[in-house]
Protein backbone atom coordinates (compact mmCIF):
# COMPACT_ATOMS: atom_id res chain seq x y z
CA UNK A 1 0.00 0.00 0.00
CA UNK A 2 1.95 3.20 -1.28
CA UNK A 3 1.44 6.21 0.36
CA UNK A 4 0.31 9.55 -1.20
CA UNK A 5 1.80 12.29 0.46
CA UNK A 6 5.23 11.26 2.05
CA UNK A 7 4.77 14.56 4.30
CA UNK A 8 2.59 13.03 6.31
CA UNK A 9 5.15 10.48 7.34
CA UNK A 10 7.65 13.33 8.21
CA UNK A 11 7.98 13.42 12.27
CA UNK A 12 7.26 16.92 14.20
CA UNK A 13 8.89 18.26 16.16
CA UNK A 14 6.81 19.75 18.26
CA UNK A 15 6.06 17.69 21.70
CA UNK A 16 3.11 15.97 21.64
CA UNK A 17 0.14 16.55 23.84
CA UNK A 18 2.54 19.62 25.40
CA UNK A 19 1.68 23.29 25.84
CA UNK A 20 3.94 25.82 27.87
CA UNK A 21 1.36 27.38 29.70
CA UNK A 22 0.24 23.86 31.39
CA UNK A 23 4.11 23.05 32.23
CA UNK A 24 4.76 27.04 33.72
CA UNK A 25 1.13 26.00 35.71
CA UNK A 26 2.83 23.16 36.80
CA UNK A 27 5.69 24.85 37.93
CA UNK A 28 4.38 27.26 39.54
CA UNK A 29 2.34 25.15 41.56
CA UNK A 30 4.77 22.91 42.08
CA UNK A 31 7.29 26.17 43.38
CA UNK A 32 4.17 27.30 45.77
CA UNK A 33 4.01 23.78 47.16
CA UNK A 34 7.49 23.48 48.09
CA UNK A 35 7.49 27.05 49.90
CA UNK A 36 4.65 25.64 51.46
CA UNK A 37 6.45 22.44 52.99
CA UNK A 38 9.95 24.31 53.59
CA UNK A 39 8.19 26.67 56.05
CA UNK A 40 8.27 24.53 59.05
CA UNK A 41 11.99 24.40 58.45
CA UNK A 42 12.30 27.93 58.21
CA UNK A 43 10.57 28.46 61.77
CA UNK A 44 12.50 25.67 63.33
CA UNK A 45 16.12 27.07 62.19
CA UNK A 46 14.59 30.83 63.24
CA UNK A 47 13.00 29.76 66.65
CA UNK A 48 16.45 28.34 67.13
CA UNK A 49 18.55 31.19 67.08
CA UNK A 50 15.74 33.68 69.21
CA UNK A 51 16.87 35.23 72.23
CA UNK A 52 13.98 33.78 74.82
CA UNK A 53 12.48 37.27 75.49
CA UNK A 54 11.72 37.35 71.79
CA UNK A 55 10.61 33.39 71.88
CA UNK A 56 7.29 34.10 73.64
CA UNK A 57 5.89 37.20 71.47
CA UNK A 58 2.17 36.92 70.19
CA UNK A 59 1.54 37.00 66.87
CA UNK A 60 4.90 34.88 66.23
CA UNK A 61 7.37 36.44 63.77
CA UNK A 62 9.16 35.15 60.98
CA UNK A 63 12.60 36.40 61.60
CA UNK A 64 14.47 37.29 64.94
CA UNK A 65 15.97 41.17 65.44
CA UNK A 66 18.68 39.75 67.38
CA UNK A 67 19.98 36.76 66.31
CA UNK A 68 22.02 34.19 69.09
CA UNK A 69 23.73 31.26 69.58
CA UNK A 70 23.53 31.52 73.31
CA UNK A 71 20.24 28.59 73.10
CA UNK A 72 22.77 26.03 71.98
CA UNK A 73 25.49 26.46 74.79
CA UNK A 74 22.42 26.56 77.65
CA UNK A 75 21.24 23.15 76.47
CA UNK A 76 23.90 22.07 75.97
CA UNK A 77 25.24 23.40 79.38
CA UNK A 78 21.86 21.39 80.90
CA UNK A 79 22.28 18.50 79.05
CA UNK A 80 25.84 18.19 80.67
CA UNK A 81 24.41 17.63 84.41
CA UNK A 82 22.24 14.78 83.32
CA UNK A 83 23.03 11.35 85.02
CA UNK A 84 23.43 9.74 81.23
CA UNK A 85 25.15 12.15 79.07
CA UNK A 86 23.34 13.44 75.53
CA UNK A 87 26.35 12.24 73.49
CA UNK A 88 24.76 8.73 74.67
CA UNK A 89 21.43 9.22 73.29
CA UNK A 90 22.81 10.19 70.02
CA UNK A 91 24.61 7.56 69.71
CA UNK A 92 21.76 5.34 70.46
CA UNK A 93 19.96 6.93 68.02
CA UNK A 94 22.22 6.65 64.79
CA UNK A 95 23.26 3.52 65.82
CA UNK A 96 19.82 1.65 65.83
CA UNK A 97 18.75 3.97 62.91
CA UNK A 98 21.67 2.42 60.79
CA UNK A 99 21.89 -0.76 61.72
CA UNK A 100 17.59 -1.38 61.35
CA UNK A 101 18.69 0.43 57.66
CA UNK A 102 21.00 -1.78 56.96
CA UNK A 103 19.69 -4.93 57.87
CA UNK A 104 16.62 -4.26 56.52
CA UNK A 105 17.98 -3.88 53.24
CA UNK A 106 19.87 -7.14 53.41
CA UNK A 107 16.75 -9.13 54.69
CA UNK A 108 14.07 -7.86 52.53
CA UNK A 109 16.87 -7.90 49.21
CA UNK A 110 17.27 -12.14 49.98
CA UNK A 111 13.31 -12.07 50.76
CA UNK A 112 12.67 -10.38 47.39
CA UNK A 113 14.86 -12.07 45.67
CA UNK A 114 13.30 -15.52 46.60
CA UNK A 115 9.91 -14.50 46.10
CA UNK A 116 10.35 -13.76 42.81
CA UNK A 117 13.20 -16.11 41.33
CA UNK A 118 12.41 -19.40 43.65
CA UNK A 119 8.95 -21.42 43.02
CA UNK A 120 7.77 -23.19 45.99
CA UNK A 121 4.17 -23.81 47.56
CA UNK A 122 1.96 -20.69 48.67
CA UNK A 123 4.56 -17.93 46.36
CA UNK A 124 1.66 -16.73 44.56
CA UNK A 125 -0.22 -16.42 48.20
CA UNK A 126 2.41 -14.60 49.95
CA UNK A 127 3.29 -12.34 46.69
CA UNK A 128 -0.65 -11.28 47.06
CA UNK A 129 -0.47 -10.58 50.47
CA UNK A 130 2.41 -8.16 50.08
CA UNK A 131 0.31 -6.72 47.16
CA UNK A 132 -2.38 -5.91 48.93
CA UNK A 133 -0.87 -4.74 52.16
CA UNK A 134 0.96 -2.04 50.05
CA UNK A 135 -2.76 -1.53 48.54
CA UNK A 136 -4.42 -1.25 51.65
CA UNK A 137 -2.22 1.12 54.01
CA UNK A 138 -3.29 2.84 57.02
CA UNK A 139 -4.11 6.19 54.46
CA UNK A 140 -6.62 4.42 52.36
CA UNK A 141 -8.30 2.49 55.29
CA UNK A 142 -8.71 5.91 56.83
CA UNK A 143 -10.40 7.62 53.69
CA UNK A 144 -12.73 4.71 54.13
CA UNK A 145 -13.79 5.13 57.61
CA UNK A 146 -13.86 8.88 57.34
CA UNK A 147 -15.99 8.29 54.43
CA UNK A 148 -18.57 5.59 56.32
CA UNK A 149 -18.46 8.16 59.80
CA UNK A 150 -19.55 10.84 57.70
Amino acid sequence: MAVKDPKKLKASNKRAGRKIGGTVAIFLFLTLLSLFMVLPIWLMVVNSIKPVNEMFIFPPKWYTLNPTLDNFKDTYRVLGQMWVPFSRYVFNSVFVTVSVTVLQCIFASMAAFCLAKVKFPGNKLINAVIVLALLYNSNVIYLMQYMVMA
